[in-house]
């Protein structure tokens, strides 16, 4: 089951957990889905992020149906942008707000990295 706050979103923003820790870029969600490795491979043959070996050796021979994302528009961030609170491998819910403020923040990176 896809709970409401899942339901409601929006946007998926893309974090760099290694290296970086930074948000890179975003997407539009157009649709989510609880589907089994095969049913995404089925369904998307080659159009995922994860090639067929990732996907299985991520698995890592689980058999609950993970989350999949269908997305549209999707951007790289020009700069990327730091993040002042913790994020967890599920991930953050945000606020349109604080969505408004990474942006803007992702813009004064820019500004003073073109000086």
């Amino acid at each position: 089951m896809i709970s409401k706050n899942l339901k409601s979103c929006e946007k998926l923003i893309f974090y760099e957990s290694r290296g970086r820790k930074k948000l890179i870029g975003e997407g539009n969600i157009e649709k989510i889905e609880l589907l089994s490795l095969d049913e995404v491979v089925r369904k998307y043959k080659d159009d995922v992020f994860l090639s067929r070996e990732e996907l299985r050796s991520y698995s890592n021979g689980r058999t609950k149906k993970p989350v999949v994302f269908s997305l549209k528009k999707l951007k790289e961030y020009d700069n990327d942008v730091k993040v002042d609170f913790p994020i967890t491998m599920c991930g953050k819910y945000i606020t349109k707000l604080e969505y408004h403020n990474i942006l803007e923040k992702g813009e004064k990176n820019n500004d003073r990295d073109n000086r």
